[in-house]
C-alpha cells in the first residue's frame, strides 16, 4: 500500500497556515484540477482527489487538530479519502459553493451501470477481447431527451411554481415535501413525446467490445467512460463498470503477479536427481501449452521450491513478467511388486533402517 502524502505539502502551505490561506490554496488546486477543465485526464483527477481529501480534513478545525497530533494513523481508522469525483461534490458541495460562489456547478451525470464477465484463467494471463450485451437507457432521438412532444417544451408547475417543493402548515409549524403534480422536477410535460411517452429515454441493448489486458485479477474492475445510463440533457452519460471474474486453474494458484504450481516427484528422482517436464499455458486457449523443464539436483530436499523467472503473470501496462515457482511433492507407491520390494528391504538394510517385521505363516494363523 502506497503511503499517503503529507495534507500541507499537497496544498502547499505551511503547518501554522490560516483557514484563509488553506482555503486559497486548495482553490486555486480545485481550479487547475477540476474534472470539468481536465475531461478523460486521469492524473489531473487523482490530484483533485488528493487536495479535496486534504481540503475536507484541514478546513474542520477538529479533524484539523487530530490530524496534527496523529498525522493519517489517528485513532478510528483515519480520515479515509473519496471513492469518486461524484461522493466529492456530494460530501463537499457547501464547501464549493462558498469557494466559488455557486458558479462553479458540477455537469450532471447519468447512473453507472454494473456488469460482470466471467473469463478463463487462460485468457486473465494472456488478455481478451471480448464481446458484452448491456441494457441501457439513452436519451430518445425523438425529443432529444426532454420527454416533451418535438416542437413543445416543458412548461413551469403551477402548483409549486418551478421549486419542487411545497410548503404545509399546521399551526405554528411548517414542513415542505415534494411537489406531487411535477415529482420534484418543478416543470410539467403538458404533451409527452409518444416515442419515450415522456421519459425522455429509452431502453437499448448494446453489444460493446471489450478488451481485458492480461493479468487481470479476479475481481477487478474495468472502467468504460460514457457507456453507462443517459444523463439529463447537458450532462454526460455514466460509466460502464465490469467486474471481472477469473476461474480458478486446476494446476496453478496465482499470488500478486506469481504462479504457484506443485509436481510430483519420486524418492529416486529426489534422491538420485533428474529433470522434471511441466506444460505450463502458452496462450489465452485452454489446453494449449509448452514444455518446459527443471533440472533436480541429486540429494534436494522436498522443502526446496524452484523457481523459474519470468513465466508467471504479466504485469498490468507494464513490460514485467511475475515467476514460477514449483513445489514438490513426494509419491509413494501403493503396492509393489516382489523385485521392488527386495530391493527397497535391500536398501533399508544397507542403511540401517528398521522395517516392519514380517508375520511368518504360523503368526499369521494364529494371530
Amino acid at each position: 500500500m502506497s503511503k499517503k502524502r503529507d495534507y500541507y505539502e499537497i496544498l502547499g502551505v505551511r503547518r501554522e497556515a490560516t483557514s484563509v490561506e488553506i482555503k486559497r490554496a486548495y482553490r486555486k488546486l480545485a481550479n487547475k484540477y477540476h474534472p470539468d477543465r481536465n475531461p478523460g485526464d486521469k492524473t489531473a483527477e487523482d490530484k483533485f482527489k488528493e487536495a479535496s481529501e486534504a481540503y475536507s480534513v484541514l478546513s474542520d478545525s477538529e479533524k484539523r487538530a487530530s490530524y496534527d497530533r496523529f498525522g493519517h494513523e489517528v485513532p478510528g481508522g483515519g480520515f479515509g479519502g473519496f471513492n469518486d469525483i461524484n461522493d466529492i461534490f456530494s460530501n463537499l458541495g457547501d464547501i464549493f459553493g462558498d469557494i466559488f460562489g455557486g458558479g462553479f456547478r458540477r455537469t450532471p451525470r447519468g447512473q453507472d451501470i454494473e456488469t460482470v464477465t466471467r473469463i478463463s484463467f487462460e485468457e486473465s494471463l494472456f488478455g481478451i477481447t471480448k464481446s458484452i450485451k448491456v441494457d441501457r437507457m439513452i436519451n430518445c432521438d425523438n425529443c432529444d431527451g426532454s420527454g416533451a412532444k418535438p416542437g413543445t417544451t416543458k412548461e413551469t408547475c403551477r402548483k409549486c411554481n418551478g421549486q419542487g417543493q411545497v410548503v404545509h402548515r399546521q399551526g405554528f409549524f411548517a414542513f415542505a415535501s415534494t411537489c406531487p403534480d411535477c415529482g420534484g422536477d418543478g416543470q410539467y410535460i403538458k404533451e409527452k413525446c409518444k416515442k419515450c411517452n415522456g421519459l425522455g429515454k429509452v431502453k437499448k441493448t448494446s453489444s460493446l467490445k471489450v478488451k481485458i489486458p492480461a493479468g487481470v485479477e479476479h475481481g477487478q474492475i474495468i472502467k468504460i467512460s460514457g457507456k453507462g445510463q443517459a444523463a439529463p440533457p447537458g450532462g454526460i452519460p455514466g460509466d460502464l463498470r465490469i467486474n471481472i471474474l477469473v476461474e480458478q486453474s486446476a494446476d496453478f494458484e496465482r499470488h500478486g503477479y506469481d504462479l504457484h504450481t506443485v509436481k510430483k516427484i519420486t524418492f529416486p528422482q529426489l534422491a538420485l536427481g533428474s529433470e522434471l517436464e511441466l506444460e505450463i499455458p502458452a496462450s489465452n486457449k485452454q489446453g494449449d501449452t509448452k514444455s518446459i523443464r527443471i533440472n533436480i539436483p541429486s540429494g534436494t530436499q522436498l522443502k526446496k521450491v524452484f523457481t523459474v523467472e519470468k513465466k508467471g503473470v504479466p504485469y498490468l501496462e507494464r513490460d514485467q513478467r511475475g515467476d514460477l515457482h514449483v513445489h514438490l511433492e513426494l509419491t509413494v507407491p501403493k503396492k509393489l511388486n516382489t523385485e521392488e520390494k527386495h530391493l527397497l528391504e535391500q536398501y533399508a538394510s544397507i542403511r540401517g533402517e528398521k522395517l516392519k517385521k514380517k508375520k511368518s505363516f504360523i503368526e499369521k494363523v494364529f494371530t
